[in-house]
């Protein structure tokens, strides 16, 4: 077991992933990384065959019908890592070493640090590595109420800064291959997961989090921070 456990969620897109753990292994040493698929997946065969490139990776097919729901069992069935890293199929990582400067710095106090995605410089907490006291604090990995996961960047992003400790790294490139900056073509997972509807229902959860629930979050994670710290 490595120092990082990197969850991504994936969705008809083996080549996608494939380029995704190129990169990935090519610039990493401290991170495993676990993919999980939908057993209905009609591309579950080619991401089988992705064992054979990269025999490290470690597939999961199951049936949750969304990634949060994912990120949170890869937490509950791997509880013990040093720090938990979310990541998505359409990410290449372009600095090596990535995972040794996050932990470097988180090392020396628990939080969260991201590097840049290409698209918003800082602004958004997209593909963070997290302290795993953190998550156990929580409890999970992702925000559990949201159904796509959008907005859990967002989340991040404000518990890392109420907790005063979030880090990022311009230097460090983790870079988004997304279409809205035409760095790949549309296709039915990005016509599904970034629809509109899905958008709005995220954002209602996440706002009703807001409003209720991340005071009492950021104090649960002072109080276990505090007692192990």
């Amino acid at each position: 077991m490595k120092r990082i456990l990197t969850v991504c969620p994936s969705r008809g897109r083996p080549d996608r992933l494939a380029e995704m753990a190129e990169s990935f292994y090519a610039t990493s040493s401290e991170s495993d990384l676990l993919v999980i698929i939908d057993k209905t997946d009609t591309e579950k065969v080619s991401y089988r065959k992705l064992k054979d490139k990269f025999p490290q990776l470690e597939l999961w097919e199951n049936s949750l019908t969304n990634n949060s729901a994912r990120f949170n069992l890869a937490f509950e069935v791997y509880p013990n890592y040093d720090y938990y890293h979310i990541t998505n199929d359409d990410v290449v990582y372009r600095t090596d070493n990535w995972d040794k400067t996050f932990i470097g710095m988180l090392d020396s106090r628990p939080g969260i640090a991201f590097g840049d995605d290409g698209i918003h410089s800082g602004k958004c907490c997209t593909f963070p590595v997290i302290s795993g006291d953190i998550i156990r604090a929580l409890g999970w990995l992702q925000l559990p109420t949201l159904v796509h996961g959008l907005y859990g960047d967002d989340g991040w992003l404000i518990i890392g800064k109420m907790i005063q400790s979030i880090y990022f790294f311009k230097h460090v490139l983790t870079e988004h291959m997304h279409p809205m900056v035409d760095k790949a073509e549309m296709d039915e997972t990005y016509h599904t997961t970034n629809s509109k509807a899905m958008y709005g229902l995220d954002h209602d959860e996440f706002m009703k989090w807001c409003a209720k629930d991340a005071l009492k979050d950021i104090k649960r994670i002072k109080e276990y921070l505090n007692a192990k710290h």
